[in-house]
């Protein structure tokens, strides 16, 4: 194993020496030549500054603008690029935020450096409603030109880097997970600030997830709308994805898992896929995926106007009051979201790991889906004999495609709703309540 890791380590140096002269020679003073030395250095093992903030006045939130040179000796900062409907980044904030809370008055400064996926992202009062949402209380820095995110090279949603009081980076970490040792490497370094600090113990998990020990089970990829989808192969129809164009859909007779399917009229835009219903009371319109997860969310953006229905169905149900995710509402038996922001919406939190097949039904014009992200099923390894998972190999039992039955607008997906789909006055007529929701 030594052996392999040297060879690797002395390929990894000969490439890089070569790499750094072709920086040097296409002028290192940008800031990209500048962030690839960066990257040079941290892979030859040389101490890294970390770069200067760069960003307005008005792209700070909870802090007046920050600077690398006012902070070096005095604070220890972690940087966390963040994006508000990324749910890894999602899922690593009640971490983030309890450091600030446990080592602010320490020397600790977390800047969350906003850089966002899609272009809804990019706008200041969608970030601003983000932070309050989800109760930031540290500096957070809208880096919608990608400055800062080009000035670390970073690649990855969440990243976060550890900078001492030299201003060296000493620690970065990608993706969830590793939030002991993160910890760890923050207390270490505000030691170095202040011997005499007493610091508390290690966060415990916040979720049995978080815990050592814990089965990860494959889930479907990351799926997108757009061009990006389709460029993927993730977008279900032969049919040319054609921005700017409005088409008419069918499912077809095989649901494939990771490929998302549309029923009626959808708008194909760059982002997103925006339906173009013809007669909202028919319930024609809808979009399906086959998916195999735990948890699945979608981002959704609305168009125009805000705070309407969308129907949810999971395996030709409403679903399961067990299985729902944090966003779903009931009307009786019967599941839905209200779309009140461009977001990320939790639509399932299933019991047991599994495969299914997710309906969305609009109820509205303004509705755009851009993303569909899922989450595997952690239990820890003393309990997986008593876990539902099927034992057999996964890659075999999820080549198949879900067969469902042909026909343009027979609705026979959903057998167990009756002939038809629910018909908007299915759902309770009493105004829904967009705001102030937990």
């Amino acid at each position: 194993m030594k052996s392999m890791i040297w060879i690797s380590l002395t390929l990894g140096t000969i490439a890089v020496t070569g790499g750094w002269m072709a920086v040097r020679e296409a002028g290192s003073h940008t800031p990209e030549g500048e962030a690839q030395l960066q990257a040079l250095r941290r892979v030859l093992g040389t101490p890294v500054s970390a770069p200067e903030f760069v960003g307005e006045v008005g792209d700070w939130f909870n802090s007046p603008p920050l600077h690398m040179a006012d902070l070096k000796g005095k604070k220890v900062v972690l940087v966390d690029f963040w994006e508000y409907t990324c749910v890894n980044c999602i899922r690593t904030l009640p971490y983030v935020k309890e450091w600030h809370r446990r080592y602010k008055d320490m020397g600790l400064v977390i800047v969350g450096v906003h850089s966002p996926e899609f272009e809804f992202a990019r706008e200041h009062d969608n970030v601003r409603q983000a932070i309050e949402d989800f109760g930031i209380e540290y500096p957070v820095l809208v880096d919608s030109k990608y400055e800062n995110w080009r000035a670390y090279d970073n690649h990855y949603w969440p990243r976060k880097y550890l900078i001492n009081k030299d201003r060296k980076i000493i620690y970065d970490h990608a993706g969830e997970g590793g939030y002991g040792e993160t910890e760890r490497r923050i207390q270490e370094a505000l030691r170095e600030l202040n011997p005499r600090l007493k610091f508390p113990p290690i966060m415990e998990p916040v979720r049995g997830a978080d815990k050592p020990g814990t089965v990860h089970y494959p889930v479907t990829r990351e799926m997108y709308a757009g061009v990006r989808g389709f460029s993927a192969g993730q977008f279900g129809h032969p049919e040319k994805y054609e921005v700017g164009k409005t088409a008419a859909f069918n499912i077809p007779a095989e649901v494939e898992d990771g490929r998302l399917y549309l029923q009626g009229r959808w708008l194909m835009e760059r982002e997103y896929l925006q339906v173009v219903p013809g007669d909202l009371k028919s319930a024609a319109d809808l979009l399906t995926i086959r998916y195999h997860a735990k948890e699945c969310n979608a981002v959704i953006k609305p168009q125009g106007e805000t705070c309407f229905k969308v129907l949810v169905l999971q395996d030709r149900e409403y679903v399961r009051k067990d299985d729902a995710g944090r966003d779903i509402l009931f009307d009786g038996d019967k599941s839905y979201l209200l779309i009140d922001k461009p977001r990320m919406y939790s639509i399932t939190v299933n019991k047991d790991y599994g495969e299914h097949i997710l309906t969305l039904i609009p109820r509205s014009r303004s509705f755009a889906i851009y993303a569909f992200t899922f989450s595997s099923c952690e239990k820890p390894i003393d309990d997986r004999r008593q876990s539902s998972v099927p034992s057999r190999p996964l890659r075999t039992a999820l080549s198949r495609s879900w067969r469902v039955s042909p026909g343009p607008r027979t609705h026979s997906l959903y057998p167990a709703l009756g002939p038809a789909l629910p018909r908007s006055n299915s759902l309770s007529s009493v105004p829904p309540v967009c705001a102030g929701r937990e």
